[in-house]
C-alpha cells in the first residue's frame, strides 16, 4: 500500500447524485439502481459507512447488477487506471476469475471525473461468499494464487510500472511510525524503538532474500491478497473454490514471493475480529495448518514455482508481518500495551516464519 498523505475525508461513503448521473452517461446505462446494501453469509453490508480507502457501490442496472468501486487516494491516477483496467482485463480473457472491467462510451475501461478527480471502475457483481476461516478455504487460495500467477505471466502489456518490492513497501509503512506525535513521550520513545528494531529485521530480510534470488522474474501481482480479497463459490464435495479475485488496487510488478508470502501471513498469522479485516490480538505464532494449506493448494497448480519461491518465504512473510504491525498501530488496532509483544515478534520472526514454512514443505 501507497504511504502518501490521505485526504481529508468529506464524505461518508456515499456518491452523490450528480456524480453518479455522470457515470451512468460515462457508460451509457440506460437505467440505474443504487443498492447501499448487499447480503454476505446471511449479513447485511452497509456500503453507506465511512470507508478508509474508496466509496464503492451496487447498481442495478439494464446491463445486470454492477459493482462500481472508486480508486483509493494512493493510486487515483490515469496512468495507474489504465495498467490495473488493462490488467484485469487480460487476466479475465486468460481465464482467470477476475472481473473485467466494463468500458465507457469512449472505450475506456474506467471513468475519470475530471469535474472532482475521481476515477471509477464498473464490473459485473460476483455471487458468493466470503472467508469462513476453514483450512480448504485456505488451500483453495493457494491453488488461486498458483493461477493467477500463471496467467499473470502470460500477459503482455503496455505501460508496466517499474518493479516495487515487498520490501520497499513494508519500510515505508514501519517508516510511518515517526509520527507518532499525539502520544506522550514514554509512548513515542517505545514506537520509535519498535521502529527501528523493525527497519532493521526487514532490511535484513531485504538482504537475505535477494541473495536467495528474489526478483529473478518479476510479474505482475496482486499485492494484497489476503482473505476479504478473495469470493468463494460452492463446495463442490469437500472441494472449496474461488469465483472472484478483487482489489487489484495494490497490484505492481513483483517476485511473486510477494503475493505467497503474504497469503502465508494474511491466512496464517493475522488474528482477525471475527471473521472482519480489522486485527485482533497481537499474534503469538503462526497457525501452521492454515500456512500448510496455503502452500498445499500452490504447491497443487504449480509445484515448480512454488519449490522456487520457498527460499524467499520466511523473508517475505518476515516484512508481510511488520508492515501489518505497523498499520495495525497506525490504525489503533494495536495500542501502546501491545508494543513488548510486537518488538519480541520483531526479533523472532524471521525463525518462526523459516519453521512455519520447514513444517508445511
Amino acid at each position: 500500500m501507497s504511504t502518501d498523505a490521505k485526504p481529508l475525508d468529506t464524505s461518508i461513503g456515499v456518491i452523490s447524485d450528480d456524480q453518479l448521473a455522470r457515470v451512468q452517461n460515462a457508460y451509457g446505462l440506460t437505467s440505474l439502481l443504487v443498492l447501499p446494501f448487499f447480503s454476505l453469509n446471511k449479513s447485511i453490508i452497509d456500503l453507506r459507512r465511512r470507508t478508509e480507502t474508496a466509496r464503492k457501490v451496487f447498481i442495478e442496472s439494464d446491463q445486470g447488477v454492477l459493482f462500481l468501486k472508486e480508486l483509493p487516494w494512493y493510486c487515483s491516477s490515469v496512468e495507474f487506471a489504465e495498467f490495473q483496467t488493462e490488467l484485469l482485463s487480460r487476466l479475465h480473457d486468460l481465464g482467470a476469475p477476475v472481473a473485467r472491467p466494463l468500458a465507457t462510451t469512449s472505450s475506456r475501461r474506467f471513468f475519470h471525473d475530471r469535474r472532482t478527480g475521481s476515477i471509477f471502475t464498473l464490473q459485473p457483481y460476483v455471487a458468493g461468499r466470503s472467508w469462513t476461516g476453514g483450512d480448504g478455504e485456505a488451500q483453495a487460495a493457494g491453488r488461486a494464487l498458483a493461477g493467477l500467477h500463471t496467467h499473470a505471466r502470460q500477459t503482455r502489456m503496455n505501460g508496466l510500472p517499474v518493479m516495487r518490492d515487498v520490501f520497499s513497501t513494508a519500510e515505508s509503512l514501519v517508516g510511518l511510525l515517526e509520527d507518532s506525535a499525539e502520544h506522550p513521550e514514554p509512548v513515542r520513545k517505545e514506537i520509535d524503538d519498535f521502529r527501528r528494531l523493525a527497519l532493521a529485521t526487514v532490511d535484513r530480510s531485504r538482504t537475505e532474500a535477494y541473495a536467495a534470488g528474489y526478483g529473478a522474474e518479476a510479474l505482475p501481482v496482486h499485492g494484497d491478497f489476503n482473505p476479504f480479497n478473495l469470493i468463494f463459490g460452492e463446495i463442490s464435495g469437500s472441494v472449496e473454490s474461488i469465483v472472484g479475485i478483487v482489489d487489484f488496487d495494490n497490484a505492481c510488478l513483483d517476485d511473486r514471493a510477494h503475493d505467497l508470502g503474504e497469503a502465508l501471513v494474511r491466512f496464517g498469522w493475522v488474528n482477525y475480529r471475527g471473521l472482519s479485516s480489522a486485527y485482533g490480538a497481537v499474534p503469538a505464532g503462526f497457525d501452521h495448518a492454515a500456512v500448510a494449506a496455503v502452500l498445499a493448494g500452490y504447491r497443487e497448480a504449480d509445484k515448480a514455482a512454488a519449490t522456487a519461491a520457498r527460499p524467499l518465504l520466511p523473508a517475505v512473510m518476515t516484512a508481510v508481518a511488520l508492515e501489518l504491525a505497523a498499520i495495525g498501530l497506525l490504525s489503533a488496532y494495536y495500542t501502546p500495551s501491545d508494543l513488548p509483544a510486537l518488538r519480541r515478534n520483531a526479533q523472532t520472526l524471521p525463525k518462526m516464519a523459516a519453521e512455519a514454512v520447514a513444517l508445511a514443505w
